[in-house]
């Protein structure tokens, strides 16, 4: 994968953001495909020219934007997009006038601009369809971004590997060659009688003719002979070159010594930029499985009985999976999450399922927190399970004692209790909060259903992200539109029933929804 991406953000408004993306992006394609910080220019150096460079490199432009990014000024109070010679500007027009790919990637609850809040140099980034990034599930949301990444670089990739000329095949080529060389010699003039040398005078006595050298009618007849095979090697090529088709097979690794022969009609082309997963584990039947066989079986029956008292005194589930290694070339967040979405964990209507996923042979675990959850058990919480209570019985080969250990943390937090889970945690100082309750999560969701008067063809796909705002009471006060399905008797569907969320009383907060509608 040759393709690269650069992020573009302002520092006073999005830094901490691009710098938890920049780790993130590097980490899943190499510190030499993620680029950021390209505005440092050396002294003297003319900044048009560098930037333009430097953006030339890239393939896909990230723009992080934040709530400041369209208020952002400078010293005299003027607004920053509006200065011509502002950086970040500068890098995205960069990127618009070269027709990149360009990525709006909304963060801190920023919303996307419109058309008549930019300048005309930037009006194309308000039809750019944005990501956006949340504290509660960043992780997730950057799965999203990394997906998209990855099929930008797959269709730049296919755009580098088509020829932009057409090529003469080598042996075209070679025939042609040798066609000039035989044309030259059959031009070539022969022998004359000057190149002999002078003989002494004799008294003049009759001599029969003498024939040419033999050497010299031999050579002339072989190269006749070459000549007429070559131009009619080249007319039978000329004439069926064009029956000749060029295949490139997907070729499965085998021997040196061992050709495999596959006929073009079987050959389907298999995309490497993007890593598949053929298989995924089975849905279990317990809520803790242990099939690395770390535990003993005292301690597996007691935790699935403590969990299994968890679902049924607060209906959220929790489910613990130990696996030997990964049996995928995904990277872990992506592939514990496909997991989990496929196993199904909590309950439909509140989606508040947790999976705690361990991996003994890379030495890996990761906990993957459904949406009903997130605004309870957040990534930094999860961090602190994983680095601070689980750690440090594993790396005393204490299995059982790690597992009981971050399981306990996860009941008492998702349980209700986030401030006493928090502050038994070490280095962790609890922060008090002006609503002595929990935080928010969703009691009642029900999914959008597909309006019966839209008529569509078999397949078809609209997707559309709302943003609901909750009040103390755990009621929806109002549904924005972030980015519409592109059909109106859809959107107003799922601003139908996005109205009849419910979330625990507590305090009022907002939530970002994503809502996909499929036919069959």
């Amino acid at each position: 994968m040759n393709a690269k991406v650069f992020i573009n953000y302002r520092r006073e408004d999005t830094a901490p953001y691009a710098g938890r993306l920049y780790d993130r992006l590097t980490a899943h394609f190499g510190e030499d495909q993620v680029f950021i910080d390209i505005d440092q220019i050396e002294p003297g150096e003319d900044f048009v020219e560098a930037i333009n460079r430097k953006v030339g490199t890239c393939d896909i432009a990230i723009v992080a934007i934040g709530p400041n990014w369209l208020r952002a000024t400078d010293a005299s109070g003027k607004r920053r997009l509006d200065d011509e010679e502002d950086f970040v500007r500068m890098e995205i027009v960069a990127a618009l006038q070269r027709k990149i790919r360009v990525i709006p990637v909304l963060v801190g609850g920023a919303r996307m601009p419109g058309k008549q809040d930019l300048p005309e140099a930037l009006e194309p980034l308000s039809r750019r369809n944005a990501i956006e990034l949340s504290e509660t599930r960043f992780h997730a949301d950057v799965n999203r971004l990394i997906e998209a990444i990855k099929k930008s670089f797959a269709v730049a990739e296919k755009k580098a590997e088509l020829p932009t000329t057409p090529v003469a095949p080598p042996l075209e080529r070679h025939l042609g060659n040798l066609a000039k060389a035989v044309k030259s010699v059959s031009k070539s003039p022969p022998l004359s009688d000057a190149t002999v040398p002078a003989q002494p005078e004799r008294p003049p006595i009759p001599k029969p003719p003498i024939p040419p050298p033999p050497w010299r009618k031999t050579s002339l007849i072989a190269l006749a002979i070459v000549g007429l095979m070559i131009v009619g090697a080249a007319g039978w090529y000329l004439l069926h070159k064009k029956e000749i088709h060029y295949v490139t097979p997907a070729v499965t690794p085998t021997a040196p010594s061992t050709p495999v022969a596959m006929p073009s009609a079987t050959v389907a082309p298999i995309p490497t930029a993007v890593p598949t997963v053929t298989t995924l584990p089975p849905v279990p039947e317990r809520y803790f499985n242990d099939y690395a066989g770390v535990t003993s079986r005292r301690e597996q029956y007691d935790l699935n009985e403590r969990l299994a008292k968890f679902d049924k005194d607060t209906t959220n589930q929790v489910v613990v999976a130990i696996f030997p290694k990964m049996d995928s070339d995904l990277s872990l967040d992506e592939y514990t999450l496909r997991i989990a979405n496929a196993w199904g964990v909590g309950h439909r209507d509140k989606l508040n399922g947790v999976v705690l996923f361990v991996f003994v042979s890379d030495r890996k675990m990761r906990i993957q927190v459904g949406y009903g959850l997130t605004g309870v058990l957040t990534d930094v919480l999860c961090e602190k399970i994983l680095e601070q209570e689980i750690k440090p019985y594993f790396h005393k080969g204490d299995y059982g004692g790690g597992l009981a250990a971050g399981i306990d943390s996860i009941l008492r937090i998702v349980g209700g209790q986030p401030a006493s889970a928090a502050s038994q945690m070490p280095g962790v100082t609890p922060v008090p909060t002006p609503v002595p309750t929990p935080k928010p999560r969703l009691v009642y969701a029900p999914a959008p259903a597909f309006p019966s008067d839209v008529h569509s063809r078999p397949g078809s796909l609209w997707s559309g992200r709302f943003r609901l705002n909750f009040d103390g009471k755990g009621n929806v006060t109002s549904v924005q539109i972030i980015q519409s399905t592109g059909n109106n008797v859809i959107d107003q569907s799922a601003i139908s029933t996005l109205g009849q969320w419910k979330s625990a009383p507590g305090q009022e907060w907002a939530a970002t929804v994503p809502v996909t509608f499929q036919t069959k």
